[in-house]
Protein backbone atom coordinates (compact mmCIF):
# COMPACT_ATOMS: atom_id res chain seq x y z
CA UNK A 1 0.00 0.00 0.00
CA UNK A 2 2.80 2.40 0.85
CA UNK A 3 4.43 2.03 -2.58
CA UNK A 4 1.09 2.61 -4.29
CA UNK A 5 0.49 5.72 -2.19
CA UNK A 6 3.92 7.11 -3.09
CA UNK A 7 3.36 6.33 -6.79
CA UNK A 8 -0.03 8.04 -6.80
CA UNK A 9 1.43 11.04 -4.97
CA UNK A 10 4.11 11.40 -7.64
CA UNK A 11 1.42 11.11 -10.34
CA UNK A 12 -0.61 13.84 -8.58
CA UNK A 13 2.41 16.13 -8.57
CA UNK A 14 2.99 15.43 -12.27
CA UNK A 15 -0.62 16.32 -13.06
CA UNK A 16 -0.14 19.50 -11.03
CA UNK A 17 2.98 20.30 -13.05
CA UNK A 18 0.99 19.76 -16.23
CA UNK A 19 -1.65 22.18 -14.96
CA UNK A 20 1.01 24.78 -14.23
CA UNK A 21 2.44 24.30 -17.72
CA UNK A 22 -1.03 24.83 -19.21
CA UNK A 23 -1.54 28.14 -17.38
CA UNK A 24 -0.22 30.17 -20.32
CA UNK A 25 -2.77 28.69 -22.73
CA UNK A 26 -5.83 29.94 -20.83
CA UNK A 27 -7.42 33.16 -22.02
CA UNK A 28 -8.33 34.34 -18.54
CA UNK A 29 -11.93 33.17 -18.49
CA UNK A 30 -13.20 33.15 -14.89
CA UNK A 31 -14.57 29.63 -15.27
CA UNK A 32 -11.27 28.35 -16.66
CA UNK A 33 -9.28 30.02 -13.89
CA UNK A 34 -11.53 28.63 -11.16
CA UNK A 35 -11.39 25.11 -12.61
CA UNK A 36 -7.62 25.37 -12.94
CA UNK A 37 -7.33 26.54 -9.34
CA UNK A 38 -9.54 23.73 -8.06
CA UNK A 39 -7.60 21.14 -10.02
CA UNK A 40 -4.26 22.40 -8.79
CA UNK A 41 -5.49 22.50 -5.20
CA UNK A 42 -6.75 18.92 -5.52
CA UNK A 43 -3.44 17.75 -6.97
CA UNK A 44 -1.53 19.30 -4.08
CA UNK A 45 -3.95 18.42 -1.26
CA UNK A 46 -4.72 14.81 -2.22
CA UNK A 47 -1.26 13.37 -1.44
CA UNK A 48 -1.21 15.20 1.89
CA UNK A 49 -4.65 13.86 2.79
CA UNK A 50 -3.64 10.38 1.61
CA UNK A 51 -0.59 10.27 3.84
CA UNK A 52 -2.60 11.65 6.77
CA UNK A 53 -5.23 8.92 6.34
CA UNK A 54 -2.48 6.31 6.16
CA UNK A 55 -0.92 7.67 9.34
CA UNK A 56 -4.25 7.56 11.18
CA UNK A 57 -4.84 3.90 10.29
CA UNK A 58 -6.78 3.98 7.01
CA UNK A 59 -4.30 3.12 4.25
CA UNK A 60 -7.01 2.11 1.76
CA UNK A 61 -8.74 5.46 2.12
CA UNK A 62 -5.40 7.21 1.69
CA UNK A 63 -4.76 5.43 -1.59
CA UNK A 64 -8.30 6.20 -2.74
CA UNK A 65 -7.97 9.92 -1.96
CA UNK A 66 -4.49 10.13 -3.53
CA UNK A 67 -5.75 8.46 -6.70
CA UNK A 68 -8.71 10.76 -7.28
CA UNK A 69 -6.97 13.64 -9.13
CA UNK A 70 -5.23 11.25 -11.51
CA UNK A 71 -8.45 9.34 -12.16
CA UNK A 72 -10.47 12.51 -12.74
CA UNK A 73 -7.88 13.91 -15.11
CA UNK A 74 -7.77 10.67 -17.11
CA UNK A 75 -11.56 10.44 -17.35
CA UNK A 76 -11.91 14.10 -18.34
CA UNK A 77 -9.19 13.65 -20.95
CA UNK A 78 -10.99 10.64 -22.39
CA UNK A 79 -14.30 12.51 -22.44
CA UNK A 80 -12.69 15.37 -24.36
CA UNK A 81 -11.49 12.92 -27.00
CA UNK A 82 -15.00 11.59 -27.62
Amino acid sequence: MYVLLISLSMADLLVGALLIAMWDTMAGSPVAVSMWSAGLFACLAAPIAGFMLREYGNPGGGVLIAGLPVTVSLVSGLLNLA
